[in-house]
């Protein structure tokens, strides 16, 4: 079992990725925006972090990005999830890559087997 932190606005994203994660054994926390999961990160030990892009509309808060330079200095891995990616936001996944992109909607099955691989020592 390990612990990992879900970041995303939506609540029924958070919570679909909370009860497949779940279901196969890991232990689930849950953050709405990048602050609070950098907070949540500073503050836990997780195994692994899935991030959406984009937590709030407001171009000048923290972004999926800020998360993962947090994440990965701290060695924990790092799962991207959004719906597209614009142009800038791939050259920045280019530069500083995350350990696997989740594109949504996603199928339950292809969630698991992300993760899983993703979290393969």
């Amino acid at each position: 079992m390990k612990e990992i932190l879900v970041i995303d606005r939506e609540t029924i994203n958070r919570t679909i990725m909370r009860l497949l994660l779940e279901n196969i054994g890991h232990k689930v926390t849950e953050a709405m925006t990048c602050e609070e999961g950098i907070k949540k990160i500073a503050e836990g030990q997780f195994a692994m972090v899935i991030t959406d892009i984009r937590t709030t509309d407001d171009s000048m808060s923290l972004s999926g990005f800020d998360v993962i330079t947090t994440a990965k200095a701290r060695g924990i891995r790092v799962i991207l999830s959004a719906k597209s990616l614009t142009p800038g936001e791939q050259d920045y996944c280019l530069a500083f890559p995350p350990d696997a992109f989740l594109q949504k909607p996603f199928e339950n099955s292809y969630f698991q087997t992300i993760v899983a691989v993703t979290l393969l020592d």
